[in-house]
């Protein structure tokens, strides 16, 4: 199943400079020096995520996994072919999983990141990294516990902008969390790991020179 979701996503990421290719109506020629990255922008995600929860050291590990969607704001700031910018996101997430009887549901995801990239034409291959966040309820013997979790986060992706200032991407996110106790078996340490792949349509604010 998750094999599936992530080549569906793949593939909706792959058919957008094919339908850039041959728009509804008329659209600029680009050159290499002529799409401007440079401005404030905003858009939406939706993606698939995976990860665990080491509860007690390990002694407990629970998987989970789960559909993802939000927003993202930012802005990028070009100089000739590099991109600098800086970028903060949320999402709701379905993420979660149970072993035995403990369950644990990983309700919502944020991130703030720097962002480093290379473009060419109307491509933007980019890294990126940054601290990030997630709410936890873990669940056993009929108590459950919230937490927020506090991380760090990389990645990397790909973007492709189209018919002015649209774009689209395709991304990947590694997040590691620090430990945060729970108030379950007993009271027990978790810690938290997550792997994202998201897809995103951004509007840039500004209007690049065609």
């Amino acid at each position: 199943m998750r094999t599936m979701i992530i080549a569906g996503l793949i593939g909706a990421a792959g058919a957008f400079p094919a339908l850039a290719a041959d728009p509804p109506g008329p659209v600029p020629t680009f050159t290499s020096s002529s799409f401007d990255w440079t401005g404030f922008y905003a858009g939406l995600h939706i993606g698939y995520g995976w990860g665990d929860v080491d509860i007690a050291g390990g002694a407990i590990n629970v998987d989970v996994d789960g559909i993802l969607g939000g927003g993202q704001i930012g802005y990028n700031w070009q100089t000739d072919q590099w991109v600098w910018g800086i970028e903060g996101d949320i999402s709701a997430a379905g993420m979660d999983g149970a072993t035995g009887a403990v369950t644990a549901d990983e309700e919502w995801i944020a991130t703030i990141r720097g962002r480093v990239g290379y473009t060419w034409d109307q491509w933007l291959l980019f890294a990126s990294a940054g601290v990030a966040f997630t709410g936890v309820e873990a669940a056993a013997g009929g108590i459950a516990d919230d937490n927020t979790h506090t991380g760090w986060t990389a990645g990397a992706g790909i973007e492709y902008g189209f018919n002015q200032n649209w774009t689209m991407r395709a991304e990947y996110l590694y997040i590691d969390f620090d430990d945060e106790f729970y108030a379950v078996a007993g009271g027990v340490p978790a810690e938290k790991e997550d792997h994202i792949f998201r897809i995103a349509m951004n509007y840039i604010f500004n209007t690049p020179t065609f």
